[in-house]
């Protein structure tokens, strides 16, 4: 997929020395003596908002990727691919992007992945962050704030144009999976259920947060506005009484002192909901737009990495795309720290990336891919080698055999005729010697009678 380069009106604000992007890349995002403390923002602003708009979001990226980065901007006349992992990972209401990143760094780590933490806007009166995920929470939504152009354009593709936007003809594969916790689960579900889901999004992974409304997971008529499939694990707390896994709706009979909420759970969380949507529910919409013929337990829950913290996981059996839920039973809404599931997650996520390469065509030109990208075309020149080999061998010995077919066909008539005539040539010539033998006896009786 070729980076968007068209006109945005989300820009990059953050100081660029000489305008040169991929140092301020560089001494943003890799962090000194791996300290994510050490991490610069990157603060971005629409022209379309006033002054005071502004926005902003961190990148980690790994040692490891870091060494790389300059090759992503080395800008040549032939046409170039790379490849990028990027774990999105949206705090929850009150949270920060450091929560986001202390979390998942050693899972990029292993992965060889970016993390991108994009920060929510604030509630003034509440002095919390949080997003406009339509249920929760805060001011973001009253203000309906705009969330996922911000996250679309504002973060990803300032990234992208920042790292590949001035070199031509770069072709780039970005993978990306969106997680999240509470507030940032929502946001995480909102975006795979957006129907302009961005093309770069691979997995989702929502926690402690879902959407509450059926009728995301199912758009009967207009088939542009149907959720495409897309691999999703979601886990929740069975304990969590801020995000109840039961689901959070309007209360029967709500206060009407605006300190109280107006919901079953705290922060007017699905206040305007009639009915209240569990995690199960959510996780049947799931298997749905991912066509799975069933749902069931995982058996294979019992070897999971944290086996001391009693779960209970789901998943969707036949499915186009991977469909799990994972509710750690005895669990509260205590995750921004503390996710007990990260090493399931991480494992998961690892097959989704996976499996997003080796869809994407791979294309090895310049020395500019990555190792996994190099190992995998040269895995996958070699089985090709082979197979032609094989095939090649297999034709031109079906060749060789219809040769000799065809001259053992032409070839046995005349054998057959030469060996008939022998035959009777042999035959022949004992009769006249049998004949000679007996004329030969009768002649000598004669003149023994003649004595």
């Amino acid at each position: 997929m070729k980076v968007n380069q068209t006109p945005s009106a989300w820009r990059l604000q953050s100081k660029i020395v000489n305008g040169d992007n991929l140092n301020f890349a560089i001494s943003a995002s890799c962090p000194s003596g791996g300290n994510i403390g050490s991490l610069i923002p990157w603060r971005v602003a629409n022209s379309n908002y006033d002054k005071d708009s502004a926005r902003s979001f961190y990148v980690y990226i790994p040692k490891d990727l870091c060494s790389s980065l300059p090759s992503f901007s080395q800008s040549t006349p032939t046409s170039k691919r790379s490849s990028m992992r990027i774990i999105l990972a949206f705090h929850g209401y009150g949270g920060r992007p450091n929560g986001e990143l202390t979390k998942w760094h050693e899972t990029a780590d292993s992965l060889k992945s970016v993390i991108i933490a994009p920060q929510g806007t604030l509630s003034p009166l509440k002095g919390r962050l949080g997003w406009n995920a339509i249920d929760c929470c805060g001011d973001p939504v009253r203000d309906e704030v705009d969330d996922l152009d911000f996250i679309v354009h504002g973060v990803i593709d300032v990234f992208l144009s920042t790292l590949f936007g001035q070199s031509e003809g770069v072709d780039v594969d970005v993978n990306v999976i969106a997680t999240g916790f509470s507030n940032g689960g929502f946001l995480s579900s909102l975006l795979g259920l957006s129907p302009n889901r961005p093309w770069w999004l691979k997995g989702i992974v929502p926690t402690g947060g879902y959407q509450y409304d059926l009728g995301f997971y199912s758009r009967p008529g207009d088939k542009t506005k149907q959720p495409r499939p897309i691999p999703m694990m979601a886990h929740h707390g069975g304990a969590d009484s801020v995000v109840r896994p039961e689901g959070c709706c309007a209360l029967p009979n709500p206060p009407t002192d605006d300190s109280k909420s107006k919901s079953n759970c705290p922060l007017d969380i699905g206040s305007h909901r009639d009915s209240c949507t569990s995690i199960q529910s959510a996780f049947e919409g799931w298997a749905n737009i991912n066509e799975c013929n069933s749902t069931s337990l995982d058996e294979d829950e019992k070897n999971l990495e944290t086996t001391k913290v009693p779960v209970e996981c789901w998943k969707g059996n036949g499915c186009i795309e991977p469909t799990n839920l994972c509710i750690w039973t005895n669990e509260g809404h205590n995750w921004g720290g503390q996710f007990p599931g990260v090493g399931v997650a991480a494992s998961w996520m690892r097959d989704v990336f996976v499996d997003a390469e080796q869809s994407a065509t791979i294309s090895v030109e310049g020395g500019h891919d990555d190792a996994f990208k190099i190992a995998y075309a040269s895995a996958l020149s070699h089985e090709r080698s082979s197979q032609k080999g094989i095939t090649l061998f297999f034709v031109a010995f079906a060749i060789l055999v219809m040769f000799f077919a065809a001259a053992l066909y032409k070839i046995l008539p005349s054998l057959s005729n030469r060996m008939h005539r022998s035959r009777n040539k042999r035959k022949s010539s004992e009769e006249n010697v049998s004949f000679q033998e007996d004329s030969e006896e009768n002649e000598r009786s004669l003149q023994m009678l003649v004595i």
